[in-house]
């Protein structure tokens, strides 16, 4: 029965929150209001190689707050995160608080607790990969985060594992800056994993580090018709990895990479081809695709759809080819499929 109250509790407080909620007033000018979201979805993953397993992703979560807005420049927020893995025989996978402290002057926002994640901060598949939007999904630590029409800056550290004996320091830090003029848009982006806590590290298992990086332009071209959109995009990327030994000698190993992609939009669906090729690049957090210094590429197809201000539904494909014509795909080719649905919500109660 205990197991249920986290739940029944969140339940209670979104709909007397919702019941109480005023839409004509701003969130800007509130004392007091809430905020979450919820998603549905199922990632499979089919991979048959050396790199990657296949794995499926299939469950749900709910993310609830009461946000505090004592100044304009000030909001404070408790909450709790509910995650159901499909098939796990828990009543909840994962029941998680959630704590945010946020300081806003104009577009600078500095966060202290729950961080600002969505879409994994616009990075890269090589760098992190895309199911970290179903696990973990909440980051904690802090950020510093602009965003303006034409400039995108997102600075933020990760602290996934606190040093203890029953598993090590695992600390984060990434990234995130983007500039917009015309139709072209410049990105550079980094993402660092690093493993201490030297006093409760596996035996054989160095204190170590790995550091990936990228710098993209992209250009997208919006047209009148049935081709919606065009775009190109070309990445070039980076990683380095240390480790330092039990007699403490470092060290050191580079890789690099070039990822290049092509994408049209055809009545709201989206399809996409990327390639790339690379030579010794590591990635520990992103998809370990990347990883190969065999040619590489991908076709993607997806499609979204919103409904009002705060529902929508996505699904796609993605049909991967690691060294392989394309004939040969139905032999050995890996692949994914994804389904999302979910909403957010903020309303007012005060």
């Amino acid at each position: 029965m205990k197991k249920c109250t986290p739940t029944v509790l969140m339940l209670i407080f979104l709909i007397v929150s919702c019941l109480y909620a005023n839409k004509k007033d701003s969130i800007s000018d509130s004392t007091l209001f809430v905020s979450g979201e919820f998603l549905g979805y199922l990632n499979n993953l089919e991979y048959f190689n050396d790199l990657r397993e296949g794995e499926p992703f299939w469950g749900a979560y709910i993310n609830s707050r009461l946000c505090y807005r004592p100044h304009r420049k000030f909001i404070f927020s408790a909450g709790i995160h509910l995650r159901k893995d499909f098939g796990d025989e828990s009543f909840l996978s994962k029941v998680f608080p959630l704590f945010q402290a946020v300081y806003i002057h104009k577009d600078f926002h500095l966060v202290f607790g729950e961080l600002f994640s969505n879409q994994r901060h616009g990075l890269l598949d090589a760098l992190l990969k895309e199911q970290y939007r179903y696990n973990p999904v909440i980051e904690e630590g802090i950020q510093i985060y602009i965003k303006k029409k034409a400039f995108t800056l997102d600075v933020w550290g990760n602290y996934p594992a606190l040093n203890t004996p029953e598993h090590r320091e695992h600390l984060c830090v990434g990234t995130y800056s983007r500039l917009a003029f015309n139709s072209f848009t410049l990105s550079s982006m980094s993402y660092l994993s690093h493993y201490g806590g030297q006093l409760y590290a596996p035996p054989g298992d160095p204190v170590r580090e790995n550091v990936c990086a990228a710098l993209s332009v992209s250009y997208r071209h919006d047209i009148n018709g049935t081709f919606e959109e065009v775009g190109l995009k070309h990445s070039f990327l980076g990683s380095y990895t240390s480790d330092t030994t039990s007699n403490a000698q470092r060290n050191y190993d580079g890789g690099w990479g070039s990822l290049s992609r092509v994408w049209c939009s055809i009545r709201g669906v989206k399809i996409g081809i990327s390639f790339f090729k690379g030579a010794d690049y590591t990635t520990w957090e992103g998809n370990p695709m990347y990883q190969s210094d065999e040619p590489y590429y991908f076709i993607d197809v997806h499609k979204s759809f919103t409904f009002g201000q705060f529902l929508f539904i996505d699904f796609g494909a993605r049909f991967d080819f690691l060294d392989m014509y394309p004939h040969e795909y139905f032999e050995n080719g890996d692949n994914q499929i994804w389904f999302h649905m979910g909403y957010t919500l903020k309303k007012k109660i005060k």
